[in-house]
């Protein structure tokens, strides 16, 4: 009787030994095994111009992500969870079918299936600062900021990028060919044309999208959406002065057309609005006068 005792106390005592280490067996988060997956695409754009033909539409207009461009991600804020805003940031693979995590953060990424439900945004350029006052060269691509915002489902994202800003393009046709030099470039300016607090004219320089001698010469400019009161220097001449404020609304293209009659130029009578990747002679146009 003795040795059953001793017997069922020791399998009692090795039962409750496993019960105690499995309550306290550190158990590995599913989670962790089932990253995000990230898409993104930019908001479809339509065959460039006439107008744009000369240059690849890749240098001055984004529209799609290519290997190695980086987007930053950012989960917001929830309250009901008790989480904080938090980023980090992807780099489209070389083969542009994954983004992966740059592991440039080191606490902060990557996000995991777990935050299905919660909402996300992302910015491109990763590294947006401000609006450039010189965009004659990468300073336009590095202007143009593309926003998204998604919720998490299914253990994936899915950003659909557009333009946080406003593109500002101007066409000059001239009576003879005529070669733009590097001094005659044109600037737009206005208070606040690049945001901020400050009341102050600010001016942008616009990029050129044409090259050598043409009878018709365009530039492009992303300016800060808001009211304005417009003028247009080509060189040192103003060749164009709003006499009333006109808003300018996000994601929105707005161009101008002039023509130089000798030492005049005129502004053809209706301002063409269109969706910020449209192009500049075609598609659907309201005029804004």
């Amino acid at each position: 009787m003795r040795k059953t005792n001793i017997l069922l106390y020791a399998y009692a005592l090795s039962t409750g030994i496993l019960i105690l280490s499995g309550c306290n067996e550190p158990e590995t988060p599913a989670r962790q095994e089932s990253p995000l997956q990230i898409a993104a695409s930019i908001a479809p754009e339509r065959t460039p111009s006439r107008a744009d033909a000369a240059p690849s539409p890749s240098s001055y207009d984004k529209t799609s992500f290519q290997a190695n461009d980086i987007i930053k991600v950012e989960r917001k804020a929830d309250s009901s969870s008790s989480l904080t805003s938090t980023s980090c940031t992807y780099r489209l693979s070389s083969t542009e079918t994954i983004w992966e995590w740059t592991g440039a953060e080191t606490t902060n990424g990557p996000f995991y299936t777990y935050e299905n439900g919660k909402t996300f945004t992302a910015t491109y350029p990763s590294t947006f600062n401000e609006i450039a006052e010189d965009q004659t060269g990468t300073g336009f691509l590095s202007s143009n900021k593309l926003t998204a915002e998604a919720t998490a489902s299914d253990g994936k994202v899915n950003f659909k990028f557009t333009p946080a800003f406003t593109k500002i393009t101007v066409i000059i046709y001239y009576q003879t060919a005529e070669a733009i030099s590097t001094d005659n470039g044109l600037t737009l300016t206005a208070p606040k044309l690049r945001g901020g607090s400050d009341n102050a004219d600010q001016s942008v320089q616009c990029l050129c999208k044409t090259v050598g001698a043409s009878t018709e010469h365009t530039w492009s400019g992303i300016i800060n959406p808001g009211a304005y009161t417009l003028s247009i220097k080509l060189g040192n001449t103003t060749i164009y002065a709003a006499a009333t404020s006109t808003t300018f609304a996000s994601a929105t293209h707005y161009t101008y057309t002039l023509y130089r009659k000798g030492d005049r130029f005129q502004m053809s009578n209706t301002v063409t609005i269109t969706a910020f990747g449209e192009g500049t002679s075609a598609g659907d146009e309201i005029s804004a006068t």
